[in-house]
């Protein structure tokens, strides 16, 4: 919903844009001509993310804010969203220009999200937690039905569209389970209670 509120080739920074929701982002930007800035963990991920429609993806570590800063030049960065809290909360805080807005909305690193005072108070930097369900809770019916529809709109433009891994029955529930844990896979696993579609 932020998104809709940026300008034309703004930048948007963003965490684990692997994920079902990173790339998500990534196809939502993009038709919103919007820039994005996609901070990857493994070094082999950066082709991946570009293939994607990414604008910039570079791999965290040292000097984070400094490397992206080269990148976009002297473009400024109003939005960040972090599906991992921790250390890589203060990562993309220190990304943000003044005033910018920093949405978490994950915690894959299982810590606190970690962010400094000197972040808050001289930048401005507001960070924000999201969760669909109580935004949705908020939202009146007519609103829910108008943002449901406009999803349905963009899948079935092709503007977004999710990433299957594989499908399984319900009677192999044990595979699913264990695709479901494997480590580099690309998508998501499907359960088909009615059999294959």
């Amino acid at each position: 919903l932020r998104l809709r509120r940026m300008s034309k080739n703004d930048w948007v920074i963003q965490n684990a844009p692997l994920s079902s929701v990173g790339r998500t982002i990534i196809q939502l930007a993009k038709s919103l001509n919007l820039r994005t800035i996609n901070i990857v963990r493994r070094p082999d991920a950066v082709q991946e993310v570009m293939e994607l429609g990414g604008d910039i993806a570079l791999e965290d570590g040292e000097a984070l804010p400094s490397r992206v800063q080269k990148a976009i030049g002297k473009g400024k960065i109003k939005l960040a969203l972090d599906a991992v809290g921790g250390l890589s909360t203060w990562s993309l805080a220190s990304c943000l220009d003044r005033d910018g807005m920093l949405v978490n909305y994950g915690m894959l690193s299982g810590e606190l999200c970690q962010i400094g005072p000197d972040q808050l108070i001289f930048n401005g930097i507001n960070l924000q937690g999201f969760w669909l369900s109580r935004i949705l809770n908020r939202l009146t019916e007519q609103e829910r039905n108008d943002l449901f529809d406009e999803i349905i709109e963009l899948m079935s433009s092709g503007t977004i569209h999710g990433i299957v891994d594989s499908c399984f029955s319900l009677n192999q529930i044990a595979d699913a389970l264990k695709r479901a844990e494997t480590p580099g896979r690309t998508g998501k696993v499907m359960l088909l209670p009615n059999g294959e579609l």
